[in-house]
């Protein structure tokens, strides 16, 4: 099995839950796991963590020298699974369908790509984000992972979950 990361799992257990400085046995085998492949990363998502400034952080730092090669989200299956995503979101009488397809087709935002890459990969999805419930005519402004990950076959789990099916230890 293989794990896609959203982007926002690096960033919250860098900011909030295993500081680089305080955690560094964490970053250290996540990051064994990202170079043998079994945790992947969409081009989309280092986009959102690399590059942002000239003066990197300590993730940008971290994930800039290890040895990867990130999932391209150019392919044509992958671009075709997106747009089908982005038609049926259009469509979703729980949504503000402009609104939510305005957002989820800006080229900055990863997460239907995330979505589109999982399902033509067969990947697990790792993110913070939870289920919402779709009411129709509710208007769900945006729209989360887990909802049209399910909607597609593609399992997510959060972080911890991931951690321990990779049996991550301290000890």
């Amino acid at each position: 099995m293989k794990y896609l990361l959203d982007a926002n799992i690096l960033i919250a257990a860098k900011n909030d839950y295993y500081p680089m400085d305080m955690m560094p046995r964490f970053w250290d085998l996540l990051g064994e796991k990202i170079q043998d492949g079994t945790i992947v990363i969409l081009d989309k998502i280092m986009n959102e963590i690399i590059g942002k400034g000239s003066n990197p952080d300590d993730l940008e730092t971290w994930i800039s020298g290890l040895h990867i090669e990130t999932i391209k989200s150019s392919t044509d299956e992958i671009r075709r699974a997106y747009g089908t995503l982005l038609r049926d979101l259009g469509s979703s009488p729980a949504y503000n369908s402009a609104r939510a397809v305005t957002e989820w087709s800006d080229p900055k935002v990863a997460d239907p790509w995330v979505i589109a890459a999982a399902k033509v990969n067969g990947f697990t999805v790792v993110t913070l984000e939870k289920e919402v419930q779709e009411i129709p005519g509710n208007n769900i402004r945006h729209p989360k992972i887990p909802n049209f990950a399910r909607r597609y076959g593609v399992r997510t789990i959060n972080l911890i979950t991931m951690l321990r099916e990779l049996d991550f230890s301290w000890r």
